[in-house]
Formats: structure tokens, sequence, C-alpha cells
């Protein structure tokens, strides 16, 4: 009885213990009241003003911890380059909005009293809380909340989930006042259940773009020419940029390679005088077959790049094989047995794989040449008499737009906030990092929106125009064939020079192998009677005719058990879009000023980023 008592308190006050640094997080992230000052915060340099209010660095840096502390938490590992500049946005984005959801709970004269806080945790407490107290089947533990709840010796303990509540439920309140019109009808009740439940088998003709072969010279060019003047807003631009770069790669040094080719040799050594290959691999190997002891099971020929099949055919059985490397590392193998299948040998095997990787005297290297650089520049603008100087190449990127992958870089939001704030001629201050690299960036020149020129646009014209001729083909020749044949599928699928294709069966919110989801084909089949055949249906993978094979009713005992449950998630589904939509247009009137890069600068970012998230 002790020792149960025990468990029961201590998964309560980890759980509450939980819940009080969520709290924190909620309050942190943007939420506490902030004044309208200069370049200064009461907590540190400005980053960022949205309507007046500032974000400081102070609060970025809090904000910053504590969502990597969760990443590292959820993800298991250590956050990459790439991890880090992801994280960034995503920290910038969660300080704007919650400052916009502060300004509107003040706005609002919003708060949470304590006695709504005591009502609360006595009569309903919050999801958040009863998951606390909740079994793995869903069952909440009233008796053991309520044991808790009254245990003086726990007092402390509440006391962090009252400060939850008061820094979340002003926010809640809010969100609750936005979305008191969603409301969910029995109509669109029983739709759901049915787009879930009813399902239908059908058997098919299909004739599909992808299928039509164009003549030589079918595309001509006053065919693209005539496609690119219909269709303007398909080539426009919007602003774009162009940078010099220098880049220090992370690329593991010969030394590197030599050091880890010679770990892979003792660990063959250590396993030919008696170690374990299957533990050696659990413990070292780069893969994931790690876990199985590096286990890859029986192979064919063919199955693996060539050097390691060269390798796996030359190891005899019970033998373990020398170092040797393929693209991806250096490996060892051992053949475990081999025998016939259907005439063809076939080999069981394991190995250890480890990569070759830069290590972290390479990368202090690396760093110290980019360092330098900066050094060498002191401020100035001339990066490539710099990069001359030091030996280093400078590159340029193509022109690209904003939030699209930089060319020869890839997705890197510090460099792109460089280059659309910055002046022409500006080089960045400071290295920036991904996990390729590090770069120096000068930006050359910012375009403003535009179109694309004719010549520049032609391979995506031509694309265009292909499918649209391939399409407008395979439409004609399944027409003319039901206009020839209209008696049966199968006299149809003769013409056509195929078969009857028969699905799956499928509800309307289902995939259907081959033909997809959502879509023309999908909605004409529940149209249909059973035995009843379509026309032509257009659908966005081509063109079919169709005939309802079978019907499947939804189980109306079904609909009881579920109609609770679905009309919870069609509510928080519509709670949401209200949310969603009232966000949206916050941001569309607000006044934000990004100051991270040192200048400052309207942020209009796409209304996309501040999905509604109930962590927030």
């Amino acid at each position: 009885m002790v020792m149960s008592t025990m468990r029961e308190k201590t998964k309560v006050v980890l759980f509450i213990a939980l819940l009080a640094f969520v709290g924190l997080i909620f309050f942190d992230w943007g939420m506490q009241k902030s004044s309208g000052g200069g370049g200064r915060g009461a907590s540190g340099p400005v980053l960022g003003k949205v309507n007046g209010h500032d974000i400081t660095a102070d609060d970025y840096r809090r904000t910053r911890t504590m969502v990597l502390q969760n990443f590292e938490a959820r993800s298991g590992r250590s956050a990459t380059a790439a991890d880090n500049d992801a994280i960034e946005e995503e920290v910038w984005i969660s300080l704007v909005r919650n400052s916009l959801m502060q300004q509107e709970i003040d706005r609002f004269g919003i708060k949470f009293t304590d006695a709504e806080i005591l009502e609360l945790l006595k009569t309903n407490p919050p999801q958040e809380i009863r998951a606390g107290f909740t079994d793995a089947n869903g069952n909440f533990d009233a008796a053991a909340y309520q044991r808790a709840l009254l245990d003086p010796q726990m007092a402390g303990q509440w006391a962090g989930v009252e400060a939850y509540l008061r820094a979340s439920m002003p926010a809640e309140k809010l969100q609750n006042y936005v979305a008191m019109n969603a409301h969910v009808t029995n109509a669109e009740l029983r739709q759901r259940f049915l787009d879930r439940n009813e399902k239908v088998r059908v058997a098919y003709v299909a004739s599909t773009p992808a299928r039509i072969e164009l003549e030589d010279g079918a595309i001509t060019d006053a065919d693209l020419k005539a496609w690119y003047d219909a269709h303007p807003d398909d080539y426009r631009t919007r602003e774009s940029a162009i940078l010099e770069y220098v880049e220090i790669p992370k690329t593991p040094s010969a030394e590197d390679s030599l050091d880890v080719r010679k770990d892979l040799e003792d660990t063959r050594d250590a396993i030919v005088e008696g170690a374990d290959f299957a533990e050696e691999a659990k413990a070292l190997s780069d893969d994931g077959s790690a876990e199985r002891g590096g286990d890859l099971g029986f192979i064919s020929k063919g199955d693996m790049v060539p050097e390691f099949e060269q390798m796996a055919w030359a190891t005899n059985v019970g033998e373990v094989s020398p170092v040797f490397q393929t693209p991806f590392g250096y490996h060892i193998l051992k053949v475990e047995e081999l025998k016939n299948e259907g005439g063809e040998e076939i080999r069981h095997v394991r190995h250890i794989l480890m990569r070759v990787e830069a290590s972290n005297y390479t990368l202090r290297d690396a760093e110290d040449a980019i360092d330098n650089l900066v050094e060498d520049l002191g401020g100035g603008k001339n990066l490539k008499a710099a990069a001359e100087k030091a030996g280093l190449t400078v590159q340029t990127t193509d022109a690209f737009e904003k939030d699209t992958a930089i060319p020869g870089i890839g997705l890197n939001r510090a460099a792109m906030r460089f280059a659309f704030t910055a002046q022409p001629g500006a080089v960045t201050p400071q290295k920036i990092e991904d996990d390729n690299g590090y770069y120096l960036f000068k930006l050359v020149e910012r375009r403003p929106p535009g179109m694309v020129p004719f010549e520049d646009a032609k391979v995506t014209v031509e694309a265009a125009v292909r499918q649209d001729k391939q399409r407008a083909l395979a439409k004609k020749k399944l027409t003319d064939a039901l206009a020839a044949n209209p008696e049966s599928l199968e006299k149809l699928a003769q013409a056509m020079g195929g078969e009857v294709d028969t699905t799956i069966e499928f509800s309307r919110e289902a995939f259907v192998p081959g033909v997809g989801r959502r879509n023309g084909f999908v909605a004409e089949a529940f149209q249909l009677a059973e035995g009843q055949r379509s026309g032509l249906v257009d659908s966005d993978r081509g063109f079919y005719v169709m005939q309802v094979v079978q019907q499947i009713p939804a189980d109306e005992a079904a609909f009881v058990e579920q109609k609770d449950r679905l009309r919870e998630e069609l509510f928080v589904e519509k709670r949401q879009a209200y949310v969603q939509a009232w966000l949206e247009k916050l941001i569309q009137e607000a006044d934000v000023v990004d100051m991270r890069s040192g200048e400052s600068v309207k942020w209009t970012p796409d209304p996309a980023l501040f999905q509604y998230s109930a962590e927030a």
C-alpha cells in the first residue's frame, strides 16, 4: 500500500513539474507584456517590434533555449546546423505570434482569476492535467485526482499547476472568444461518418497522359510562345537576389579518412582474435543494421553497390573480409552462410560500416579559415580581394526568390535574411554556418518583381505544353473508343489496347492505388448506383470510364459508437479554422519590424507560417 501510494505521488509530482515547465515556456514565448521602447528593452537589446511592442534579445535567447531543449528531448539527438537554422525561424515566429495574442488579451481585458482557477481544478481540469491521471485505456481516475488535489504535502506542486493555468488560460479564453461561433451540425457529423465508412469497389478503363507518346515535331516554337503569352501568371517572378560567396566546406581530410580506416582495421583484428562481430556492429556501425548486429540478411548479386558485392562474393563462409571502401564509407563484412535459391547463389551477410566525417580538428581548421577571412575583410566590402589573398574562390549564385533554395547552397535562412534585408554591396559581418560548411556572403544585386524572359522560361514552358498535348490526346483516345464501343467495359478496354482494372474497396477519404485521393474519380464513384456505368470522367491523373461493382454501406452501429468522437474532431477543426483566420487577419494588419540583421526591416511572412498550434 505504501509503495503504491509512493508510485502514485511520484507520477503526479513529475506530471505537475512538467506542467509548471510548460507554463513557463508559454509565458516566456512572448506572452509577457512589453514596452514600446527604443533600441534596448526592459530585458536587453531589441531584436524586433510587433505593433511597437519589443521582442528583446533576452526573450529570444530564453525561448530559443527552451525550443532547442524540447527538440533534443523529442529527437534524441543534438541539433545540426540545419536544425538550428529552422529553430531560429520557429522562435521568431512564435514570439511574433504570441506578442500579437498578448496584445489582444490586453485589448479585451481578459483575466483568469484565482477563483476561476480553483473552480476549474475542482470540477473540470483541463485535458493536459487529466492526462496525468488517465490510464492506458483512456480512463480518468477521479479518485486519485481528488486525493492528489487535497493532499497537503503536494500544495507546493499544485502551485506550479496554478502558475501554468494563470499563464495559459487567458490565451485559451481568447481563442474561445474568437471561435465562439464554431458549431458542428448533425448534417456535417453524418457526412464525416459516411465519408469514412461508406465504401465502393469500381471497375474502370483509364486513359492517362503519361502513356501518350508525342510524335517528333508535335511541339513547335509557336506553340511555346502561344502558351507563354496565354499564361503570364505562371512566369511572373517575385523579388530576387544574387549573392557572391566564399565557402569553406566541412569536408573530411585525408587524415580523417586514414583514422577511420585504422579504427576499423583495429576492430577487424579484435574480431579475428575472438570478439563477437554482432556485438561490435551494435556498438560501432553507422547504419540502421547496427541494432541487428550488422545483419543484412540474404543478398543477391545486384542488391548492393559493386564494391560491396565484389567483397561479399570474394569472402568465404565464416571469414571476415579485409577493410574496403564504398561511397558510404569503410566496411568489413562477414559471410554467415550461403545457399542456392532458384538456381542463384545468395549469401547471408553481416557488416560494420564506419562513415568518414570531418573530425573536430578538420572542422576547427575550416572555422579558423573563415574567421581569418572575416578578420582580413575588417568590415570592408571587397570579398574577392580578401578571398584571392587567402587563396579562396568566390562563387556567384543564380538569381533566387525569397524562401526558396539558394543555388549551390540550399535553404539557409540566415543567408536568406541577409539577401533580402541588406543593401547591395554589403558583406555578412560574421560567418554563416550550415551542415555543409562555413560561408561569407556579399549581396551583389536585388531584382524587382517581373517576368521570366521567354528564352529563360522555354524549358518549363515546353514541359507544360507537352503535358497539355498529352492530356488532350488521352481524352480524345478514350472519347473516341467510348463512342465506338459503348456496350461494355471489356470491349472498351480491348479498343484501348488494355484491360479492365478493378480498385480495392475505398471510402471517400481513402487513397486509391493508381488513381489518387479526393479527386474526380472518387467523387464520381460515389455518385453512381451499384452496376451503373459512368460517362467520361475527368480526374487529375487522366480520364476514366467506370462501373460500380459493389457498394458497401456504412455500419450504423458504428455511427452510434463514433459520433461523439467525430463531433469533437469536427469541432476542433472548426475552432482551429476560426483561430487561424483570425491570426492571419492580425498578421496582415500588424506592423512587424525585424531588427535581427542590425537593420530595421518590415517583416511580411507567409501567413501559413502562423498555423494555429495548441502548444503556443
